[in-house]
């Protein structure tokens, strides 16, 4: 059990740091005297934007490897 949540708050620290980063959301801070309020903006279009970049080139990286890896696998013993 340890061991998971360990696991679940490094993933969560990862994107965090990733969607800051990316700006997949912007945090606004407020304060009012003795309050503060922090209103957390997430940008989906940006969210939506990134996955599909990635996908595509995962997309190539395997058409490319995939490529490269028949060649060798089926290429005759010299």
């Amino acid at each position: 059990m340890r061991k998971l949540l360990g696991t679940i708050t490094l993933f969560m620290i990862v994107i965090a740091m990733v969607g800051s980063a990316r700006k997949w959301f912007t945090m606004e801070r407020t304060s009012q005297g003795d309050s503060t309020e922090v209103h957390l903006h997430i940008h989906h279009e940006r969210i939506r934007s990134d996955t599909e970049n990635a996908r595509e080139v995962a997309r190539e990286l395997r058409e490319n490897l995939g490529g490269k890896l028949d060649d060798r696998f089926n290429a005759p013993p010299q």
